[in-house]
Formats: C-alpha cells, sequence, structure tokens
C-alpha cells in the first residue's frame, strides 16, 4: 500500500482561544467493511503532530495505535466506531507517547463519509494540543486550589465564630445549672424529713445533685480551655476513667450492641484533666453508638495500651467508617459526615487531647468501620500517689 504525502503546505490552525500556531496533521484515514485499517493521505506536520513518518505507516496504522497510551485506547477505539456507526462528526481528544518518551496530547475531527463497499472513510485534521491542554489542567488545579482556600478561610472564620460560642455558652449555662443544684438543695431539704418511703427519692436527688456538679465543673474546664487554654493535670487512672465515660455514653444503648472491653493491666496513671478527657471519651463512645444505629450485628472494641512515655485507648466500631473525602478534615471545625451534626465534637476533643499534652487521630480499619485512638502522656508520680479515679 501506497501512502499519498503532501508536504507542500504545512498544516497549523489558530483556535479561537489559543495563542499562536497549533502543529497538526491532515489524515484521511479508512476503515474496510471487514475492519481493517489505512492510511490513504497525509499532509501537513506528519513527523512533528504525530510522531511517525509517513513511510512508517505504509503497512497500516499500527505505529499510531502502539502510541497512544493505553488507557486510552478503549475510548480512542470506541470513539471511530461510533462515528463509522452513525455517521456523526469524529471528535475526540486522547493522549500519546511519543517516540522520544514524551506524553503529548492530541485532538482529532474529522467528518465520516461511507463508502460504496461500506468502508467508512475520514477526512480529519490532527492538531497537536498538548500545551492547551497543560493551561487548561493548570487553570483547573488553581481552581481547585482557590475553591480549598476558601473553604478553608470559611472554616477559620466560623472557628472564630465557635471561640466566641465557646466563651459566651459557659456563662449561659452556668445559670440555670446553677439552678438545677439549687432546686436539687432545696427537694433534698423537703425529703429529708420524710420516712423511710422517701429513701429512693432521696437517693436519685442525690445522684442527680453530685451529675449537675459534674455538669458545671465540664463547663468551668471548657471554658477555662478556650479562654486561656488552662488544664487542671493530676495523675489519673486510665481504665477507671474510660469505665466511667463508656458508662454515660452506652446509657440506654440497643442490647445488640457488644461491647468489648479490652484493657491494658498495670497502665501507669496519666497526667492529664480528669473531667476534661472523660468528655472528650463521651464524644467518641456516642460518635460510635450513632454511627452503628441501625448496623447488622454492631460491635464496639474499647482498648487501652501502654506505649513508650503514655498510654493509648482507641474506639473501634463495625460501622459504615469515615467517607474518604472527610478525613483530611475531620478534625476541622462544621466538618461532619452527619446531616444532624453541626461539626464541633471532634474539634473541641482535638482542642482537649492537645491541651493536655496528647494527640487524637482516626486510623484506618482493614475490615471496616472507623478507630479513633488517643495518645496521653504518663504522671511523673511521688511516692505515695493514689489514683484520682
Amino acid at each position: 500500500m501506497s501512502v499519498q504525502v503532501d508536504n507542500s503546505a504545512p498544516c497549523a490552525a489558530r483556535g479561537d482561544d489559543r495563542a499562536g500556531q497549533v502543529s497538526g496533521a491532515v489524515v484521511r484515514y479508512v476503515v474496510a467493511p471487514d475492519g481493517r485499517d489505512r492510511i490513504d493521505f497525509i499532509g501537513g506536520a506528519c513527523e512533528s503532530t504525530l510522531g511517525v513518518s509517513p513511510a512508517a505507516l505504509r503497512d497500516g496504522p499500527a505505529p499510531l495505535w502502539a502510541q497512544v497510551v493505553p488507557e486510552d485506547l478503549a475510548a480512542m477505539r470506541d470513539s471511530i466506531r461510533d462515528s463509522a456507526r452513525d455517521l456523526t462528526r469524529w471528535l475526540h481528544r486522547w493522549r500519546v507517547i511519543a517516540p522520544d518518551g514524551r506524553r503529548k496530547w492530541l485532538e482529532g475531527q474529522g467528518q465520516p463519509v461511507r463508502l460504496p463497499d461500506g468502508g467508512t472513510r475520514w477526512d480529519s485534521l490532527i492538531l497537536d494540543v498538548t500545551e492547551f491542554e497543560t493551561l487548561r489542567n493548570e487553570r483547573a488545579r488553581t481552581a481547585a486550589e482557590l475553591r480549598a482556600l476558601r473553604a478553608r478561610l470559611d472554616r477559620i472564620g466560623r472557628a472564630r465564630m465557635l471561640g466566641t460560642l465557646a466563651a459566651a455558652l459557659p456563662h449561659e449555662i452556668r445559670q440555670p445549672l446553677a439552678a438545677l443544684t439549687n432546686y436539687l438543695r432545696s427537694a433534698a431539704q423537703l425529703l429529708a424529713d420524710a420516712g423511710p418511703e422517701a429513701a429512693p427519692v432521696r437517693e436519685l436527688v442525690a445522684r442527680a445533685e453530685e451529675q449537675a456538679g459534674r455538669a458545671a465543673g465540664i463547663v468551668a474546664r471548657i471554658e477555662a480551655l478556650f479562654t486561656n487554654g488552662a488544664t487542671t493535670a493530676a495523675p489519673t487512672d486510665l481504665n477507671a476513667l474510660l469505665d466511667e465515660a463508656i458508662d454515660t455514653a452506652l446509657a440506654g444503648t440497643d442490647p445488640s450492641l457488644v461491647v468489648i472491653r479490652d484493657f491494658a493491666t498495670g497502665l501507669a496513671p496519666l497526667s492529664l484533666d480528669r473531667l476534661q478527657i472523660r468528655q472528650v471519651m463521651v464524644n467518641l463512645l456516642r460518635n460510635a453508638r450513632e454511627a452503628l444505629a441501625g448496623q447488622a450485628a454492631p460491635r464496639l472494641v474499647i482498648r487501652t495500651e501502654a506505649i513508650p512515655g503514655g498510654a493509648r485507648l482507641s474506639v473501634e466500631d463495625n460501622g459504615p467508617g469515615v467517607p474518604e473525602a472527610l478525613r483530611a478534615h475531620l478534625f476541622e471545625p462544621f466538618v461532619t459526615g452527619r446531616e444532624d451534626g453541626i461539626g464541633i465534637g471532634l474539634t473541641i476533643s482535638a482542642a482537649i487531647v492537645a491541651a493536655n499534652g496528647g494527640r487524637i487521630a482516626l486510623e484506618p480499619v482493614p475490615t471496616g468501620g472507623a478507630r479513633f485512638v488517643v495518645e496521653l502522656p504518663s504522671a511523673a508520680l511521688p511516692a505515695d500517689f493514689v489514683p484520682d479515679c
């Protein structure tokens, strides 16, 4: 087979939004009824555009197909097949690997014509659009970076609002808590002279007053954390504190939930603010409980273990896990995967853990689900130390 070559006029085209000239080649491409293809004519900048000489195409266009990036090959063939079937204009963009190893973008366009023997012919223009595609990709990356920056600035702005909110909320919460405590104390006084039949009520009132005091302590610690970063660190038994948090966070949980407590024995006491870290534990446990809602065979594994310089606790569930898109920003303000969430629980938890000299992270779970881990430092203890919890 001979390939007609016309080098009399270099083929160049000026695009509407392209600066300068784009090198191109004119190619007459034919697909016979039996599916075999050939090139009958080449004109213009064949070698600079396609990376092959006309002589290399005398036995067919296989050298051109060989240059197509493998992942683009199927779409390339499909575009030609669809154009031949419907006689619709062929327009396709694909990548090639030139003989010198460079990757290039090519764009081809042409109108198909049905031949008398049932074959199809395209008189096509193939352009080297590498520069244009590079600029387009750079613009897309820049636009994505700007969107990410805007989102980050938005989160920073909302984080400042969160700081203001965190400073204002304790004051608003402290007043009703104080009133609640006063009511409970008054109720306890009224019940003091009641008979034995009031003993259960007295016990419930005493427990309610204890929990109100605990809530007031948490509010005070959170306020101190967000105003001046203060923590009240004391040597604490991690396992005992975690037991307490589990009882609070999982109270009234669906009985089908399997809770496994895998606690290490002989853990050294940790230096931490007991109320603050307890609140982090409660938050993680409640998040896990919510993630397991409606899950078949829900399971929660709560583990502690010793690490160099401290201890590590983990809360692992077999729920749906954290979406990939959220993982990198999970501890930032107002990032949440729940429709009814506001995205501040993990942000506050991360701030508390950091203020206590530790770290919090999400770890992958090969079998699915989510695992949150918290690492905390050991305490320097006096010889007569008795754990706070």
